[in-house]
């Protein structure tokens, strides 16, 4: 007859029977059903509830299965599954190097005890004090210890060595199960960390598996290359994506860095840098990079036309100004006005070479964030008045009328009386490479009602196109004007229009710097009149 509380595994070991009797079908039965829970759970809570409800069922005579796993650091046991009473919410556990639980997983051993208050070494588990006979199987793979399963009873001697071999298989299996699950979870956020630095990242993207296709591409390539989704790209080829194929060669062929370019749907041109590596331990599979260097090829083309422009610029003027001085040097009989002549022009190219230094000079203080201003009070007529006349005269060379409109009173201001020429200058001088011979430039003073003061430069020349109106305040950038059909015939058209494409650029940051602000407004065929808006006193 078999005992009360008997496992089906006892009473097949009781019995004697070979294999084929029924004691040792419900045993294999139970065995493999807890394998597969244990193989079927979906995450680590479910994988340990299966655990505590498997040692219950394979152990009759417990009364409570609870499972312990160590904390990150390793130093204390914490109760993470309880059959019921459960323990209570927050418990903080106990130290991982003390009572019977401890030594269990000291020792990498079983322990059954089999009186508890007999037990010198028994650290109380919040089970009550009902709690008799206790049996703690240690978890661990490999030497790498994860907790303890610890099962008990209200009866004295409760556990038989069967029991404790039972439980031993059970938390041998538990173990390895654990494991699995931690490394899956370690792996899951592995995987989720990876994807959001794919996705975050700048550069574009792309993995192609040993047949070409590609297995994952970031968004920051999707609008690089103005595509769709990633989903969409996925398990595709790179030679059937527009824009993409005409970036990569066959993949096969793929080497890096190198530079390619393609024209996208929208109409700009891209310029990608491309670099591919291989995967570790996957030479089939590779890595590709691509990174938009088209803002850096278009400022390393504005860089060398810009160098380009300012060596023309500084030859043009000093060969003017060595060709007048040796003329009036050489010519013995030259008469006063055209030695006044000459001695204008040289005048003038030295006052354009000034100017370009002044330009060079507030670009670098502006891109090294060292620009400043000094503020002084001035009459803002007479300025102008001044830095007028002294132009006048290259404008009469040109055939050019230059204009100046002023109110009748002074008009004061606390402002940087430098810079404010300095804009001034710029203004006219462009105004003055574009309009024709026999053309007109309007110089204006205006006061304005809120203690501001407006100055604007209005011209009748060609016009400056409207898509270009949104440009022409950047640095480096020069317009495509029309070219007037009489240039003066003592200045060559080349040196006119011929520039640094800086001045326009320069005078807006000043102007933003001194309070104010520069705009134009111009028509094809009709004329531009640059203005800017500075406050009379400083706010």
């Amino acid at each position: 007859m078999a005992k009360q509380d008997e496992s089906p595994y006892e009473a097949y070991l009781r019995s004697g029977s070979s294999h084929s009797d029924d004691g040792y079908r419900d045993v294999r039965d139970i065995l493999l059903q807890i394998s597969r829970d244990l193989a079927s759970a979906q995450g680590r809570d479910q994988l340990l509830q299966s655990m505590t409800n498997a040692a219950l069922r394979i152990t009759p005579s417990a009364d409570k299965c609870v499972v312990h796993l160590l904390n990150d650091e390793g130093t204390h046991l914490i109760p993470v599954v309880c059959s019921q009473p459960a323990p209570l919410p927050g418990e903080a556990g106990m130290s991982a190097d003390t009572g019977i639980a401890g030594r269990a997983l000291r020792e990498c051993s079983i322990i059954n005890v089999p009186d508890t208050h007999d037990a010198p070494g028994f650290a109380p588990l919040k089970s009550g004090a009902d709690l008799r006979s206790l049996l703690v199987a240690p978890l661990h793979v490999d030497g790498r210890r994860l907790g303890t399963l610890s099962i008990s009873s209200a009866e004295r001697a409760a556990f038989t060595p069967v029991d404790a071999d039972l439980i031993g298989v059970l938390a041998a299996q538990a173990s390895v199960a654990i494991e699995q699950a931690r490394l899956l979870q370690q792996a899951l956020r592995e995987r989720e960390r990876s994807e959001a630095v794919i996705t975050s990242i700048s550069e574009g993207l792309l993995v192609l598996n040993k047949a070409g296709s590609i297995t994952s591409i970031n968004p920051a390539l999707c609008t690089m290359l103005e595509l769709a989704s990633p989903e969409t790209m996925l398990s595709c080829r790179p030679e059937n994506i527009p824009g993409l194929c005409d970036l990569l060669p066959a993949t096969t062929t793929i080497a890096g860095p190198f530079e390619a370019q393609v024209c996208l749907p929208s109409g700009r041109t891209l310029t990608a840098r491309i670099n591919a590596a291989k995967l570790l331990h996957q030479e089939a599979e590779r890595v590709i990079t691509l990174h938009d260097v088209s803002e850096e090829r278009q400022a390393a083309q504005a860089r060398a036309l810009f160098i380009s422009q300012v060596s023309h610029e500084l030859r043009t003027p000093l060969q003017h100004i060595l060709s007048f001085a040796s003329l009036i040097t050489d010519l013995d009989d030259l008469s006063a006005e055209d030695q006044r002549h000459y001695v204008q022009h040289i005048e003038h190219e030295g006052r354009r070479l000034g100017r370009l230094v002044n330009d060079l000079v507030v670009l670098s203080s502006i891109e090294t964030g060292h620009f400043g201003t000094l503020l002084e009070r001035f009459d803002i007529c007479e300025l102008v008045e001044t830095a007028t006349a002294r132009i006048m005269a290259y404008a009469q060379l040109l055939d050019i009328e230059l204009a100046l409109t002023c109110p009748a009173r002074p008009v004061s201001m606390v402002s940087d009386a430098a810079r404010v020429e300095q804009v001034l200058v710029n203004l006219v001088d462009n105004a003055l490479k574009h309009v024709p011979a026999g053309g007109r430039i309007h110089v204006q003073v205006e006061p304005c009602p809120d203690d501001h003061v407006t100055i604007s430069v209005a011209d009748n020349g060609p016009g400056i196109p409207k898509d270009e109106l949104p440009r022409i305040f950047e640095s480096y950038y020069q317009a495509s004007t029309v070219r007037p059909a009489r240039p003066n015939a003592n200045v060559r058209i080349s040196d006119r229009y011929r520039g640094t494409g800086l001045g326009l650029y320069i005078s807006r940051q000043i102007t933003e710097a001194l309070g104010g602000n520069l705009w134009v407004e111009s028509e094809l065929g009709r004329g531009s009149t640059f203005s800017f808006r500075l406050p009379a006193s400083p706010g």
